[in-house]
């Protein structure tokens, strides 16, 4: 193979791949008929499917168990690029519980989880669930977390397979299956296009750009669940006094988005006790908030408290 060939399969191969980064997500509900062929079609798939149990009668309290390791490797063991350790499966299990913990269930602290999952020495659902007096579980294990830097090309992929079951006796009531992926790079023409090229590819596997591949991961997920907000009294309990602007955050981490909604990118994670300004809440639940860099952005008024 001539170098000639060489250089149009490479620029077909990056064309393909980062017309695949620029396609939407697709969501292939599992209570409708497809056949393998069909499924496997699918770019960039959100698959779930819903019991009619989970429609009919929700639960009233989900707690989220700790997440499990299927992807081949072992915790802290460093692929070439993205290192899975205990921390970062415990920050994807966090980004789970950032995005259940607007809505009308009942939740239940992550620590108050662990805490009593090392009590228990009867580990089955129905006793961990008694314990946490939690009739819901939502139990999970990560498929998938892994990058690709070639140069002028990367790719991060996360995955997760997600079930929620009910305590008393761990009968499904959905379950989801989803790998978030973000591509980066660019076709050298010049040479000022490679620089860019690579930039780019650095640029797609920064810490920042995992974080928002994750938040993407479970926001497409648990969006199949077509979850109503929170209810007006729930909304409305930090913003009574609505002239009071000093605010701090009470979550442990908090993400700070472009929009008033989920469904908006995470443009940054605020910590624990961070002090905001509250500038507009007309978006409620969502507030418009500045943090102390200048930065602006919306979160969930239910992580946030007056200083006062």
């Amino acid at each position: 193979m001539n170098f000639q060939q060489k250089r149009i399969i490479f620029t077909a191969l990056v064309l393909l791949l980062l017309a695949g980064c620029a396609s939407s997500p697709t969501f292939v509900n599992g209570n409708e008929s497809f056949t393998e062929a069909e499924k496997n079609a699918h770019f960039n798939a959100v698959y779930f499917k819903t019991e009619k149990q989970f429609i009919n009668s929700p639960p009233q309290c989900i707690a989220i168990l700790p997440f499990g390791n299927k992807t081949g490797d072992t915790p802290n063991n460093s692929t070439e690029r993205l290192t899975l350790t205990d921390e970062k499966i415990e920050q994807l299990r966090w980004i789970l519980y950032s995005h259940l913990a607007p809505h009308s269930y009942q939740d239940v602290e992550l620590k108050k989880v662990d805490h009593v999952l090392s009590k228990l020495n009867n580990k089955h659902y129905a006793a961990i669930g008694k314990k946490l007096h939690c009739d819901a579980l939502l139990i999970g294990e990560i498929t998938e977390y892994d990058a690709d830097f070639l140069g002028l090309y990367s790719q991060i992929s996360i995955g997760v397979n997600l079930k929620l079951i009910t305590a008393k006796d761990g009968s499904v009531l959905w379950q989801g299956h989803h790998i978030a992926k973000s591509h980066g790079g660019s076709i050298p023409i010049t040479p000022i296009d490679i620089a860019v090229g690579v930039y780019s590819a650095t640029e797609n596997i920064s810490d920042e750009q995992v974080v928002r591949v994750e938040d993407d991961l479970f926001r497409r997920l648990l969006s199949t669940w077509q979850l109503d907000q929170i209810s007006p009294q729930q909304s409305n309990t930090v913003l009574a006094d609505i002239n009071v602007e000093a605010f701090h955050v009470t979550a442990q981490k908090l993400f700070l988005r472009k929009g008033p909604g989920r469904h908006f990118n995470a443009q940054d994670v605020l910590n624990h006790n961070e002090q905001l300004t509250l500038i507009d809440s007309q978006h409620s639940p969502w507030v418009q908030v500045k943090v102390a860099d200048g930065q602006l952005g919306y979160v969930h008024n239910k992580y946030i408290k007056s200083n006062y």
